[in-house]
């Protein structure tokens, strides 16, 4: 029950005021930092390099992970439950980015709703890898919409599964996957190969997680559920990623709009499915709808762990009771 305490409690702080440090010693930085370190000492245009990159750099963060453990324990015995319980919430909330993911949307929207397509561009590119320099109103909404569905599940979602149901280790490892994949996990001449495990290693990460988010999508409008489950199997299940094509056409559904579509990277064209193609398209105003909806979605998941949790333990007591 204290994980989830503490994960809970990570999450309300980030959704108010974000992350707790932003300089150049933020840890995510810093990891981004070593995981570059060992992609320079590993690098080849090759699925087996790229093996022995996600091998060594998760090793490398698990044993930093342990050894942190292990000074904390000698050096502050009397403390040491404090202290762990800090480390927790820490890890908790630096891997969580909902209050930035919001910050960065809404600002979009500021900059649409004064027609600013330039700076909505820029700052789009905060969200997004594709080419959005000829993008105009529709094309950036509906980015926007896309990139906060995934993130639903990538930055909000799986960070509060790791750490309510298992441990601040498995958020850390988890966090260093998800970064690996957005370093390296790229389909170009560089990265294809290379990056081919992390990208896969991302996916298998949040492939529970996206499902707990598209159940939760549907249990919150249950009279689109037939509407979600048609479009997922004649869009959703066609996206080249397995989770952002299930959570993308959920929200086009439960938001009656449409998204998908061919986006471009770099010189290449990345072909995507139309999601909810018979829905009109996204409004400016339907950035703040999709927030609204991803907060939704991370409060219900707290609310159903807590209630399972709570249930277990009454189970438990009363078998104990019993007994």
């Amino acid at each position: 029950m204290v994980k989830l305490v503490l994960t809970a409690t990570s999450y309300c702080l980030d959704l108010k005021v974000g992350e707790l440090t932003n300089s150049k010693w933020h840890p995510i930085r810093l990891l981004g930092h070593l995981l570059h370190i060992v992609e320079k000492t590993v690098y080849k245009k090759s699925k087996l390099a790229g093996f022995f990159y996600v091998s060594i750099s998760i090793s490398t963060v698990i044993l930093l992970y342990r050894s942190i453990k292990v000074i904390s324990k000698s050096k502050l015995h009397p403390a040491n439950l404090i202290l762990s319980a800090f480390i927790y919430f820490f890890i908790v909330n630096q891997a969580l980015a909902s209050n930035a993911l919001y910050k960065e949307a809404l600002n979009i929207k500021e900059n649409l709703l004064v027609n600013d397509i330039k700076s909505a561009r820029h700052n789009l590119k905060a969200l997004v890898g594709r080419n959005v320099d000829d993008l105009k109103e529709d094309g950036i909404v509906k980015a926007v919409i896309e990139s906060v569905a995934e993130n639903t599940t990538d930055t909000v979602i799986s960070p509060l599964f790791y750490g309510s149901l298992f441990s601040d280790l498995a958020v850390l490892v988890f966090k260093t996957v998800n970064t690996m994949d957005s370093m390296v996990g790229h389909k170009n001449e560089a990265y294809s190969e290379f990056g081919y495990f992390a990208a896969k290693m991302d996916d298998l990460a949040n492939f529970i997680p996206a499902r707990i988010s598209f159940v939760l999508l549907i249990i919150l409008s249950p009279k689109k559920l037939v509407n979600a489950i048609k479009d997922y199997r004649l869009g959703g299940k066609l996206h080249p990623s397995p989770n952002a094509g299930l959570i993308e056409s959920g929200f086009a559904t439960i938001l009656n709009v449409t998204l998908g579509g061919d986006v471009m990277y770099g010189s290449e064209v990345d072909h995507r499915p139309v999601l909810n193609g018979n829905a009109r398209q996204p409004k400016i105003d339907d950035i703040s709808l999709a927030i609204a909806l991803s907060k939704k979605i991370a409060i219900a998941f707290l609310i159903s762990v807590s209630g399972t949790r709570f249930a277990f333990l009454m189970l438990k007591r009363s078998k104990s009771s019993r007994g």
